[in-house]
């Protein structure tokens, strides 16, 4: 994790830095308030932590 990371990566796919002790978390989950339910909310947290409010979700557009 890195507070400015995008301002120097590259715009397509940037692979994250080498070296860190701390992971990425994006988004919000059920229990945040509105400012942080945000797709492009950014928060640092251990590798090892887990939580049921850390996880990603599965959509498919119902339209074929």
């Amino acid at each position: 994790y890195s507070d400015d990371y995008y301002r120097p990566s590259p715009d397509d796919n940037p692979q994250g830095p080498d070296t860190g002790n701390e992971k990425v978390l994006r988004g919000g989950s059920w229990k945040d308030d509105y400012a942080e339910m945000r797709s492009v909310n950014r928060e640092t947290e251990k590798p090892a932590y887990f939580s049921n409010v850390i996880g990603f979700r599965c959509a498919k557009d119902v339209n074929p």
